[in-house]
């Protein structure tokens, strides 16, 4: 079983290192074939963290649900940075599932979330009138730079009128 399993993390990491390569490469012709089955598994890897470029914000997600009182309620994923190690490891999964709704490519499934929350909330004689998904994008100042970042911005990524459909 051990030899299945080193041959796996061997066939994989290969696998990780060629996707990446120019198309037209050898390695990329070898892997493109499972690329699809990696994707669908889960094991895509996005290295712009790496990149000579890296990313210069860090985004978070919010829901406002807006009562008819005019109250609203916010609900964040579980904020990992402030929970034990152990307890981060076991929520890590929400903090992935914030950052890819937040990409453009998960920009269909945003209505889903919303419709999860209006089911998830009782909202008793104050109902929801309006939902919205919210990022707040901080910027991250880059290694070494002297000067303060600016202060986060928040950015409506859909909004919902509860009665009118998604």
């Amino acid at each position: 079983m051990t030899a299945i399993v080193d041959a796996f993390i061997v066939v994989y990491l290969v696998a990780a290192w060629c996707w990446r390569l120019t198309p037209g490469t050898i390695g990329h012709a070898i892997v493109a074939p499972a690329l699809p089955i990696l994707r669908w598994g889960g094991f895509e890897q996005i290295w712009t963290m790496f990149a000579p470029d890296p990313p210069q914000a860090s985004h978070a997600l919010r829901a406002v649900i807006t009562l008819r009182s005019g109250r609203a309620i916010v609900w964040e994923p579980p904020a990992v940075e402030r929970l034990p190690p152990w307890a981060a490891l076991l929520e890590f999964r929400y903090r992935e599932y914030a950052s890819t709704m937040l990409s453009e490519a998960a920009a269909p499934c945003r209505p889903a979330l919303i419709e999860y929350l209006l089911r998830k909330y009782d909202f008793g004689d104050d109902p929801p009138v309006q939902a919205v998904l919210v990022c707040e994008r901080s910027p991250v100042a880059g290694p070494g730079a002297c000067d303060q970042p600016r202060a986060p911005e928040t950015l409506i990524v859909h909004g919902h009128v509860v009665g009118s459909g998604v």
